[in-house]
């Protein structure tokens, strides 16, 4: 079933200064809210969702320079490619993703598709989520609730469950007509770029060592902070996958937008598509 499906595959006036037992007091209170404050962001539980907008502004504005510097990174997997019509919605191309907000391969694939996205559009909405707590809770962020605004791009994103299997998004549409045409095992996170690329699970070989394992114990911020850097392991895998899904977008685009699709990262991602 779908659940097991998920499970597997960021005055200046002077004043008396108060005694110090109050200061000490304050300082407690003042830490304790906080403390709570970052908690309420960082760890969201049951189907709550935490909001950070400095780690969506953060990862949805990554240098073309990093991204170039991660090229191909650990992708191993390339996207199975589909003959047939382009599939369209508001007459652009179509980017149909389903996932779940309990699977972590879904988790550590968002990351990367965020990242692609942002090049072509802007997200409103974002959320942080954790994986299921089964599966390593692993930090993600989740469609679910979001919007997406692009020129030449339409993306329909469907979370199917929530990170404790409750159900959420409906599938219904193109999303389910693509989905149980290109995916007869219900495999996720599924991918399709626009009925010409689609990738069922993370490109990237299980045997590599990169994948949502490499998020486990992290915080939004630090899995951010990692991406950034094109050098880390985590950097590699998730830049070098939006690389690669940039390139795809560019292809369904007919090379749009020029400076994204003539990036040098892109076009190295692009060879073989």
């Amino acid at each position: 079933d779908r659940p097991a499906a998920a499970a597997a595959a960021g005055d200046a006036r002077p004043r008396r200064r108060p005694p110090v037992a109050v200061q000490t007091v304050a300082a407690v209170v003042l830490a304790v809210v906080a403390i709570t404050a970052a908690v309420a962001i960082a760890l969201p539980s049951g189907s709550a969702r935490g909001r950070s907008d400095a780690v969506v502004r953060s990862l949805t504005t990554i240098p073309a320079a990093t991204l170039d510097a991660a090229r191909l990174g650990s992708v191993a997997r390339p996207p199975t490619r589909v003959t047939g019509p382009l599939v369209t919605r508001g007459g652009r191309p179509a980017v149909v993703y389903v996932g779940s907000e309990a699977c972590p391969f879904c988790a550590y694939e968002r990351w990367a598709l965020v990242v692609a996205l942002a090049r072509f559009g802007r997200f409103t909405g974002l959320g942080l989520i954790r994986a299921a707590t089964a599966d390593g809770s692993t930090p993600g962020l989740t469609f679910h609730g979001s919007q997406y605004t692009s020129t030449v791009l339409t993306f329909l994103p469907v979370e199917l469950y929530t990170r404790t299997y409750h159900s959420l998004d409906p599938l219904s549409g193109i999303a389910r007509r693509l989905f149980d045409a290109r995916d007869p095992s219900s495999g996720i996170p599924f991918l399709d770029v626009a009925g010409r690329y689609v990738s069922v699970g993370i490109p990237i070989s299980p045997g590599s060592g990169y994948g949502p394992q490499q998020l486990a114990g992290l915080t939004w911020a630090a899995v951010t902070g990692a991406i950034r850097r094109p050098g880390s392991a985590i950097g590699r895998g998730i830049l070098g996958l939006a690389n690669r899904f940039a390139a795809e977008l560019c292809r369904v685009t007919e090379g749009g937008p020029p400076r994204v699709c003539r990036a040098s990262g892109v076009a190295a991602s692009g060879q073989g598509l």
